[in-house]
């Protein structure tokens, strides 16, 4: 017997998603300021987010009777999250800029062949298959409904799409750290959070697909699946939209890999070629620097004035030191020092410059000169620009964390103090 219409709280904040999802979408469109092509991207992902949340509405309020085979006609669009947020991710973490190739409209084959099917069943039938729009048909002789069946191809998709974006945001992470030598403010973490978000849907898409029916929530795990979607809604307006310096500190951050490197990067392809998935995990690009070879004699006549210089000037004590300014200094073009830090030192700048800061808050920590200062206030006076930053790069190169090696020294200070005594 089918349930009677009815709103509750699940339907009513599923509905508020979908209604600022549409807004946000016409937002973008008119917005002027920023990357162009990305906000298109985006306002399409809200769009396609948007239209589920409808279709999630009508299903969580049991408002589909009258309209169920009407509703068949929005399933092509669980294809497109999957793609508009790699585009998006693309265009945002890419130093290239590039119209809009006709070989990505391979990534709607899916959707393109899903909205055939539907087609042709509202031409022949006049209405949806039943898989499109059904919730409780259940194939005979097995547990799983008919929609369950029908949702595999999608999670799969969707699977496929955020591990794409995933990787093209681990690759962004591993550029700006050969140019910045402070990456907290675009570093796209609220990126890979969402891209995670994302993956936690999946997830659910997956428990309703195999076990919902088996347990008999079915209809519990529905609202958790749309509120999900409204949640992530939510969380890209925050971040991609509310907060415009955001985007462009990315902005720079790819100008600065345009310069150091010379050319574009090459994330043309409608996918991530081979090169590109190693990129992702931090291997060195070779390829750009066989085109302006450091011969060895000139290479290491760089490194011997690049710590000079350092030692010095202590350039490492600026928070917001680039990749560029410390070339400007040295005289050199930042291909060059790039390819010096890289290739003589093995490190990237991110690095080289942070093992600097570590060491002279080393000697701030061990000093009881500077006791008066908390561990925030070390950190500030060694280079860093904020206390997260401080703690991650002195556990990597030390091994532990800072309080617990001030700590340390205070000990050490205080049992030398014990064996001056003794001996007096």
């Amino acid at each position: 017997m089918a349930q009677e219409p009815s709103i509750n709280v699940f339907s009513v904040l599923i509905l508020i998603g979908a209604v600022q999802g549409f807004l946000l979408a016409g937002a973008l469109l008119f917005m002027r300021r920023g990357n162009r092509l990305a906000n298109l991207y985006l306002a399409a992902l809200f769009l396609a987010m948007s239209v589920l949340l409808i279709d999630g509405f009508f299903h969580v309020t049991n408002y589909d009777g009258p309209y169920r085979y009407l509703l068949g006609l929005s399933w092509p669009v669980n294809f497109l999250p999957g793609p508009f947020l790699y585009f998006y991710v693309r265009e945002l973490s890419s130093p290239s800029r590039r119209v809009f190739p006709r070989i990505q409209l391979l990534h709607f084959l899916p959707m393109t062949a899903s909205a055939l099917i539907i087609s042709y069943y509202f031409i022949a039938y006049g209405h949806a298959p039943e898989w499109a729009v059904s919730c409780c048909t259940v194939i005979e002789g097995t547990q799983f409904n008919i929609r369950d069946i029908a949702l595999i191809p999608v999670a799969i998709q969707k699977i496929t799409y955020w591990t794409l974006s995933l990787l093209l945001v681990m690759a962004y992470s591993a550029r700006i750290k050969q140019s910045f030598s402070s990456i907290d403010k675009i570093n796209l973490s609220w990126l890979r959070t969402l891209i995670f978000l994302f993956y936690a849907l999946v997830f659910i898409f997956i428990f309703f697909i195999f076990f919902s029916a088996k347990l008999g929530i079915q209809r519990e795990i529905v609202p958790l699946l749309y509120l999900s979607c409204a949640m992530i809604t939510s969380v890209m307006a925050f971040k991609g939209l509310l907060h415009p310096e955001i985007l462009l500190q990315i902005e720079i951050a790819n100008r600065a890999e345009l310069m150091r490197t010379g050319q574009n990067s090459d994330l043309d392809a409608p996918f991530p070629t081979p090169d590109i998935l190693q990129n992702a995990i931090g291997m060195l690009q070779k390829e750009k620097y066989q085109k302006s070879y450091l011969a060895p004699e000139r290479a290491a006549e760089i490194a011997r004035k690049l710590l000079q210089l350092m030692d010095r000037e202590k350039l490492y004590l600026r928070p917001e030191l680039t990749l560029s300014e410390l070339a400007d200094k040295l005289s050199v073009s930042a291909n060059d020092l790039s390819q010096v830090i890289n290739r003589e030192m093995k490190k990237s700048f991110f690095d080289f410059i942070n093992e600097y800061r570590v060491q002279e808050a080393k000697k701030l920590l061990s000093s009881p000169k500077y006791n008066h200062l908390s561990v925030l206030g070390i950190a500030l006076d060694a280079g860093f620009n904020s206390k997260s930053a401080f703690y991650n790069a002195f556990n990597k190169y030390i091994g532990t964390t800072p309080s617990v090696f001030k700590k340390q020294c205070e000990f050490a200070e205080h049992d030398k103090a014990l064996n001056v005594q003794g001996r007096a």
